[in-house]
This record gives structure tokens, C-alpha cells and sequence, in this order.
């Protein structure tokens, strides 16, 4: 099994993040949109206290990549004996 370079690593770790930042900014503009159309269903769907659970994705994601970041960041700086 071959390891996964660094360079790899941090690139799946910053495009994680990046997605995640791109997902909740794309996440208040639909908010946006459903305050101002007509539709209850949509108030139902976004505008509720459930609404949150739509952040969990990119929270999950965000996590993650911090996370394979970390371990890059770690196992750069780890003295070999």
C-alpha cells in the first residue's frame, strides 16, 4: 500500500475547507430567497429551528479537513530518530 504524499494531503484538506465555506455561503442565500418568496414550505424548511441540521455537512467537512491538515502539519514536524 502506498502513503499518500503531503502535497496531496494538504490539497484535499484545503478543498474540503474551501467547500465547506463555499457550501454555508450558498446555504444563506437559499435562506435569503426563502424569506422573500411565497412558498410556506420553504419558510417551514429553512427558516425553522431544523434549518440547522443543513450546517452539519459542512461543519462534517470543514472538521475534516482541519483534521488531515493537522496530521500533515504533524508529521512534517516530527523529528525522525
Amino acid at each position: 500500500m502506498e502513503a499518500i504524499s503531503r502535497g496531496v494531503l494538504v490539497g484535499y484538506a484545503l478543498a474540503l475547507l474551501f467547500l465547506s465555506g463555499v457550501d454555508v455561503v450558498l446555504l444563506k442565500m437559499v435562506v435569503v430567497a426563502a424569506k422573500q418568496s411565497q412558498s410556506l414550505l420553504d419558510d417551514v424548511l429553512f427558516l425553522s429551528a431544523s434549518s440547522m441540521a443543513f450546517y452539519l455537512l459542512p461543519l462534517v467537512s470543514a472538521g475534516i479537513g482541519v483534521n488531515l491538515l493537522s496530521f500533515s502539519i504533524t508529521q512534517h514536524l516530527r523529528v525522525s530518530p
